[in-house]
């Protein structure tokens, strides 16, 4: 339990402000109290206490005091008929705020009074109260208060024992306290039971945000209380005058029970003994059950049923019973104000028993890193054995290990850039775990071990992925390069091209183009200008199919093949923003398919290229291989059968000839029937077509 004051850590506390305390803590039942404020000439902290000593009445500290006091009466006394003659009270109201000012008077009066106590009696005082109390600590010789800040201001640890310069030790004052108490003791060999750091200090664990911090009450409250009680005691002493006791046994007016108790108080301050001491904890709980009994009995009834009785006579005449009236009213605003009084005393002391019953208070001055705080985290530390314990070093590398692993298995299977961000994310999470270990359970692994091993195998998997992947780009590069657009080159390194070694089977439309110019060339011009003059053909050719998709399959002389719907064609397509991907579905027409696709597009080609070429199309099932002799080929009857139909074209007299499979495929493009091809095999008639 933390009892906080207002003051500031260099302030000191009011020696009568200190004995109260230990008064109330003495009948709420608490346990110990640590005051870490300075309190009159403590050597620990130094200086003196500014009060007053033998004859105060000169000080300039009380004449402040008088004057202070008596300006709040004046000014409360002013406010007051103020307010009656602005008509804020009324009349009838008057008598009750006449009476809170009698009470906050009478206040000023008790705390002018206690300022008038000279010092050495003070010290007196205190010095019984601690003695009734007990279990009172102050920093000395032997106990020191305060703890080491961290770089960053803040109190994360303090030792139980600290070493002085001259080699003397000392002992934290809440080590002390708790020690002395037999709540905390060393371990079986004489040593200090709890793990500390390489100082000797705890390491402190932070109270759970669920556990609302500390215990906390101000120290306002024990004069709140110790007020309250004493005016409540003047009313019921004031109250006798009204008779409200006549139905009960002299020695139990409550007014009496409570003078008895502050008389047995006295003598227990004058001079400490348990026998005293219980005497008054006995009388105390006496007394507030006797209030119980008198506002819970038959008292106000009696006293109000026998003025009812009175008035109803009528024998006391009209002048007499407007007394009797006035009577009544008073002795039930009496018990009304009691009533209110005592509810409210009752509230504070059940708060107060609540807290401090049985607990270990430490009274200082609040704040953030405070010797208040770390006061009560070392107290909290030790009571609890809540703090951080260090791995040894095996549960460390064991969970290091088995977090990398898991780690570099996760990612294995997984690209570069993939690698990298999904092993970072893993690896947050491991030290994320390890941070957990720490806060739930208070045990220090440390994170750099795993965080360090997992990032090199993070980083050793990166670059191996990054060299492959470069590794595989080259290789596609070089293979398919000449094959291929460069933008569709990009795409299909992007998806990851097929093996070299792979022959796969897919639907492709065959486009064999014939440059007419080139034939004979050799024969009319130097083989330099026939083969720049090939070169220029297969530039432009492959300009023109490459951008649509079309991987180049075949090249020999004046002729060219493309294919459309190839592998490399489909792959890269994955990875096209706007591709359109083909639909290999078996049905007619179809107007997404490799071959009507390719006829769409040398149906362009017809108004847009050299009048010299011829272009020739079949589709059908063909088989694509890549080989370092002849490059990238594709195989089978439609690479055949557009190659036939592209010698065919000068004969019939045309730019364009095309298998009845592309015409079924693509029925909205104009087609002229032109002739048959005839299976020798199996004597099938396969016609073509010329696009219109």
């Amino acid at each position: 339990m933390l009892i906080e004051t207002r003051l500031s850590q260099e302030d000191f506390i009011d020696p009568s402000a200190a004995s109260q305390v230990l008064m109330t803590l003495t009948e709420m039942g608490a346990d110990t109290l640590i005051i870490q404020t300075p309190v009159l000439e403590n050597p620990s902290f130094g200086g003196n206490f500014p009060g007053v000593s033998g004859d105060s009445s000169g000080s300039p500290g009380i004449r402040s005091r008088f004057d202070g006091e008596f300006a709040l009466v004046e000014r409360n006394i002013r406010n007051l008929f103020e307010a009656i003659r602005l008509g804020f009270i009324l009349p009838s109201e008057a008598e009750r705020y006449v009476g809170e000012l009698v009470i906050i008077t009478e206040r000023g009066k008790d705390r002018l009074l206690q300022a008038l106590v000279p010092q050495e009696k003070q010290e007196k005082l205190l010095e019984h109260s601690a003695g009734v109390f007990g279990r009172l600590y102050l920093p000395g010789l032997d106990l020191y208060l305060g703890s080491a800040k961290d770089w960053d201001g803040k109190i994360r640890r303090i030792a139980p024992v600290m070493i002085r310069e001259d080699g003397s030790e000392a002992e934290h004052i809440v080590f002390a306290a708790l020690k002395s108490a037999g709540t905390f003791s060393a371990g079986p060999e004489g040593d200090f039971p709890l793990p500390t750091d390489e100082t000797g200090a705890l390491l402190f664990i932070p109270p759970n945000l669920e556990e609302q911090d500390f215990r906390r009450i101000p120290l306002a409250a024990f004069q709140e209380y110790e007020e309250a009680d004493r005016e409540f005691g003047r009313l019921l002493t004031n109250a006798e005058n009204q008779g409200i006791y006549k139905d009960l046994d002299p020695v139990a007016y409550p007014g009496y029970l409570h003078k008895y108790t502050e008389e047995i108080r006295d003598e227990l301050l004058a001079a400490p003994d348990q026998e005293k001491k219980d005497l008054w904890l006995n009388a105390r709980a006496g007394y507030f059950k006797s209030l119980d009994e008198f506002f819970n009995g038959p008292s106000e009834t009696s006293l109000v049923d026998g003025y009812e009785r009175m008035i109803a006579s009528e024998s006391l005449g009209v002048e007499g019973i407007r007394r009797v009236t006035v009577l009544r009213n008073e002795l039930i605003l009496t018990f009304r104000n009691l009533r209110e009084k005592y509810a409210e005393l009752l509230r504070l002391r059940s708060a107060m028993e609540a807290e401090l019953s049985g607990a270990f208070c430490i009274l200082g001055a609040p704040g953030e890193n405070s010797d208040l705080e770390s006061s009560a985290l070392m107290a909290n530390t030790l009571l609890t054995g809540r703090v951080f314990s260090p791995d040894t070093g095996q549960d460390t590398l064991v969970w290091s290990l088995l977090g990398v692993l898991v780690i570099l298995t996760s990612i294995a299977l997984t690209g570069p850039w993939v690698s990298l961000g999904l092993g970072l994310v893993l690896t947050a999470a491991l030290g994320f775990g390890f941070s957990e270990s720490f806060i739930l359970r208070s045990y220090w692994m440390d994170p750099l071990i795993p965080l360090s091993g997992a990032l090199a195998g993070i980083i050793s998997s990166f670059v191996f992925a990054l060299l492959a992947k470069y590794r595989e780009a080259n290789r596609l590069r070089r293979a398919y390069g000449p094959r291929m657009d460069p933008s569709w080159l990009k795409g299909l390194i992007r998806a990851g091209g097929p093996g070299l070694s792979e022959t796969l089977n897919t639907n492709a439309a065959i486009v064999v183009v014939r440059e007419g110019n080139l034939k004979g060339l050799e024969n009319r011009s130097s083989p330099q200008e026939a083969a720049q003059a090939a070169s220029a053909f297969l530039k432009e050719v492959l300009k023109v199919f490459g951008k649509a998709g079309g991987v180049l399959s075949g090249i020999e002389g004046d002729t060219a093949v493309f294919a459309f719907g190839s592998p490399l064609e489909r792959r890269a397509m994955t990875k096209m923003k706007g591709a359109v991907p083909y639909d290999d579905r078996d049905k007619v027409p179809a107007p997404q398919s490799p071959g009507a696709r390719a006829a769409s597009l040398v149906k362009e080609l017809l108004e847009k290229s050299p009048p010299s070429w011829r272009f020739a199309l079949d589709t059908g099932e063909c088989a694509f291989s890549w080989s370092a002799a002849t490059g990238y080929t594709a195989a089978g009857h439609p690479v055949i059968s557009a190659r036939l139909l592209s010698g065919l074209t000068q004969r019939y007299k045309t730019r364009n000839l095309v298998s009845s499979r592309i015409c079924s495929l693509a029925p909205d493009l104009a087609a002229k029937k032109l002739g048959a091809l005839v299976d020798q095999n199996n004597n099938e008639r396969k016609e073509f077509f010329e696009l219109q």
